[in-house]
């Protein structure tokens, strides 16, 4: 089942079901400020969400937090962050890590918490600057460790490349490829990179349990034969079914900054 098939069943369910409309906080650092958190904002509405979407250029996790300030006293159904590489390139590896996490991550995630109690955290994609690609490779992992130690749900965007190149979108620079410059995404590549996210944050393990239950049993309806690409929404995400190569990071070497 394509993506678009999908989230049109689940605008139609949404109808049918009549379950309120849920309100998205969006928040990121130039991606989501820019072209992919505007494909990202669009598929959204397009589907009936309310969305709130705030991004900074070059933030990182001292800077999500002043972002999440700026949402202080609001509620959101889900908090989506996209994120990672800014830290990523300048902190890791490096000896402040543990005052970075003290200082800034944990009390972002409590911040987040107070938001909404489902938070969702996209790691870092890679860029065209190949070798800092590593580094947002074990950054991620890192994170993914730390995140969920405090209740914050993480999927890993390391990936993402794959899902350009099978969509035939070149991994370069310009009108045609993935990227308006050698960090950012752009036309394609940044519409490919909002609809990962999607796809991925509409599986139903991201949904409330009541609505993600319902939705399955609505699909499982409408869904004729065995269809491989509606039966991997209902699977773990693609990387956790094919992990990718990392060097093994312990938790106790995150939490020391000592990270491989």
């Amino acid at each position: 089942m394509k993506y678009q098939s999908i989230l049109e069943s689940w605008q139609k369910f949404l109808k049918e079901e009549k379950i309120k409309p849920k309100h998205i906080g969006i928040v990121g650092d130039s991606q989501i400020k820019g072209s992919v958190g505007r494909a990202l904002e669009k598929y959204f509405k397009e589907q009936g969400y309310h969305i709130t979407r705030i991004g900074k250029v070059g933030a990182g996790a001292k800077g999500f937090r002043k972002l999440a300030d700026t949402l202080k006293g609001r509620k959101f159904d889900h908090i989506i962050i996209s994120s990672g590489g800014n830290d990523a390139w300048r902190r890791i590896p490096s000896k402040n890590w543990q005052e970075l996490v003290s200082n800034h991550y944990i009390p972002l995630f409590k911040q987040l918490k107070q938001l909404s109690p489902n938070v969702h955290w996209f790691g870092p994609a890679p860029n065209l600057r190949r070798k800092t690609n590593s580094q947002r490779v074990n950054f991620s992992k890192a994170l993914e460790i730390l995140s969920k130690k405090h209740g914050i749900k993480y999927t890993a965007m390391n990936d993402l490349w794959n899902n350009l190149k099978s969509r035939g979108i070149p991994i370069k620079k310009g009108p045609k490829g993935a990227f308006r410059d050698s960090l950012h995404y752009g036309g394609r590549g940044a519409e490919e990179y909002a609809k990962t996210i999607a796809e991925r944050w509409l599986r139903p393990e991201s949904w409330d349990p009541e609505s993600g239950t319902k939705f399955e049993d609505y699909m499982l309806d409408i869904v004729v034969g065995e269809d491989p690409e509606y039966a991997g929404i209902r699977q773990p995400d693609p990387i956790n079914k094919a992990p990718l190569k990392l060097p093994p990071v312990q938790e106790t070497d995150i939490e020391k900054g000592q990270s491989k």
